[in-house]
């Protein structure tokens, strides 16, 4: 059976027209990489359905590898985040179903907290390659985080690789919403698909 990993990434949110996490999720569906099958997925910028969609996915694909991607209007590179915390709180930003979470634990059966699988060398290869990769510390509170500890959770009881990445304004949405930061899709797309190669290749 073809190894599977899993790239979600989610949609549009907050009146931007352009999300560069749901574009690399569509481009990157059906390749290759390293001999490992890649499965696109788009996730509703909602709690409710979003993780119920990729705990789904997760269930039936069993993949090897995981990776969640998710905007940061403030990025200026694509950010592997470190941590994920059992905690959502948004009070001032409904998500697209119209929730408002406050203080809202993720799961009772998990850690509070659970750290990246994907390995910090994948990241610092890329970054040697001249591509924009670097380290974040958290992904926040928001659905952002709610999809990193559910991918960290998984690839911790499931022994496999799995992470979250940040992505910057792609130009096309920088250009419209007038972000200082920018990075082009097509290199936030080779930037993301060095780091799944490099992610494969450590972990054997």
């Amino acid at each position: 059976m073809e190894d599977v990993v899993l790239v979600a990434g989610f949609t549009v949110f907050a009146g931007f027209q352009f999300n560069p996490a749901e574009e690399i999720a569509r481009r990157l569906d059906g390749q290759a990489i390293r001999g490992h099958r890649v499965r696109g997925l788009v996730l509703p910028v909602s709690l409710k359905r979003g993780l119920r969609l990729l705990r789904e996915h997760l269930e039936a694909l069993r993949p090897r590898v995981v990776l969640g991607l998710g905007l940061a209007p403030w990025a200026r590179r694509v950010t592997l985040e470190l941590a994920a915390v059992s905690l959502v709180h948004y009070p001032d930003y409904p998500d697209e179903d119209g929730h408002r979470a406050e203080l809202q634990l993720l799961d009772g059966g998990g850690l509070r907290a659970y750290t990246t699988r994907l390995p910090l060398e994948a990241v610092q290869a890329c970054s040697r390659q001249g591509l924009p990769a670097t380290v974040g510390v958290t992904a926040g509170t928001y659905l952002c985080n709610a999809a990193a500890y559910t991918i960290h959770r998984y690839a911790h009881e499931n022994r496999v690789a799995g992470g979250f990445l940040h992505l910057p304004p792609s130009t096309e949405l920088a250009h419209r919403h007038r972000f200082t930061a920018t990075v082009p899709l097509w290199l936030q797309l080779e930037t993301v698909k060095c780091i799944l190669r490099e992610a494969i290749r450590l972990n054997g």
